[in-house]
């Protein structure tokens, strides 16, 4: 069975690289967050992505919020993709469509997410609901978080 192929928003997993952020700095054990195990527990119908874009989003949010220096934020990055499986796109391109997106109300950072995801022909997955709803009016293939689950339950 051919797996579904999945793009995470930076929203989905900003909160994982916190924590491994946190417990570093703390000296105490990594606690995998319930939407990565979600997803590990589901690897056999699942295949995750995300791109260096959101790698960059969030030690962009890390830097200021935690008041760390870039390369030890790029570090739990690396662990991240260790520990959670989830594959980290290096390539992208856009196209006119994120301008026309960025024009119609989303964010820039969002549309260009929706454009890598698009691209890629992968299912845009994000936590934000508001967005889904906003950018399923021009790419069908979005879902919450909430909605993965219930589709994941459905697939043998």
């Amino acid at each position: 069975m051919k797996r579904l192929q999945i793009y995470l928003d930076t929203n989905t997993i900003y909160g994982f690289v916190k924590e491994i952020v946190k417990a570093r700095i703390e000296g105490r054990d990594f606690i995998k967050p319930r939407k990565i195990r979600f997803l590990q527990n589901n690897f056999d119908k699942i295949e995750p992505f995300t791109s260096f874009f959101s790698s960059m989003e969030i030690i962009e949010n890390l830097e200021k919020e935690l008041k760390m220096g870039r390369n030890r934020l790029k570090n739990a990055i690396s662990l991240f993709k260790k520990i959670s499986g989830v594959k980290i796109l290096n390539h992208m391109s856009l196209t006119g469509e994120t301008y026309k997106w960025f024009l119609s109300g989303t964010g820039l950072k969002d549309a260009i997410q929706v454009n890598i995801a698009k691209n890629k022909n992968l299912v845009f997955v994000s936590e934000d609901k508001k967005l889904v709803r906003k950018i399923k009016q021009f790419y069908k293939d979005s879902l919450t978080l909430k909605e993965l689950k219930q589709i994941i339950k459905i697939i043998k």
